[in-house]
């Protein structure tokens, strides 16, 4: 049969306490005046999963943290058409969802700016299924839109100088704007 942990006095805790170097410490407290909840209650506490204790979660007393160390870390929602959110502080005392999923929509939604962080001169691609269609470049004098379905730059700025739309290969350019002393719109 099943082997039962009781703790039958009313609102009273249960407590499992360890010796760590000659120290006792309460190593897991089920607190049965707040419904049973479960704490961890001491800092770089680790509560560790899997059989090569692949995901962990702690706190240090300042930063919480949580690492996979085996295969992918999935987080979803198995509930019809709802969203899976991230949510963090707003500045004002409450919390606010900066990142949503949107299941009803199929669409990510950011609240507030999104800053993409690339390598010196990096570039950001934009795919649908099937291919890089759409990057956005920049190298030490300029920003190129590129249509990789053509691979030419569609669109680009460049340092103290023009914005350029569809320069193609065989330089012809439908729309030119420089700021200089020559008629070049």
């Amino acid at each position: 049969g099943d082997l039962y942990i009781d703790q039958l006095a009313q609102d009273e805790d249960l407590l499992f306490r360890v010796n760590d170097g000659g120290s006792t410490k309460i190593a897991m407290q089920f607190d049965a005046s707040d419904n049973g909840t479960v704490y961890f209650a001491n800092d770089n506490q680790k509560l560790m999963i899997g059989a090569g204790s692949d995901l962990r979660i702690y706190h240090t007393g300042t930063n919480t943290y949580m690492y996979n160390y085996e295969g992918e870390l999935r987080i979803g929602n198995t509930v019809d058409d709802a969203d899976t959110a991230l949510w963090g502080d707003d500045g004002s005392g409450g919390m606010r969802a900066y990142l949503t999923i949107d299941g009803s929509a199929g669409s990510v939604n950011v609240a507030g700016q999104l800053k993409i962080n690339t390598t010196h001169d990096g570039s950001m691609y934009f795919e649908r299924d099937g291919g890089s269609d759409f990057s956005i470049e920049h190298d030490t004098s300029q920003i190129y839109w590129y249509n990789r379905t053509i691979s030419e730059a569609v669109f680009m700025m460049k340092h103290a100088g023009p914005v350029i739309i569809n320069e193609g290969g065989d330089d012809a350019v439908d729309f030119r704007v420089e700021g200089d002393s020559d008629a070049n719109l």
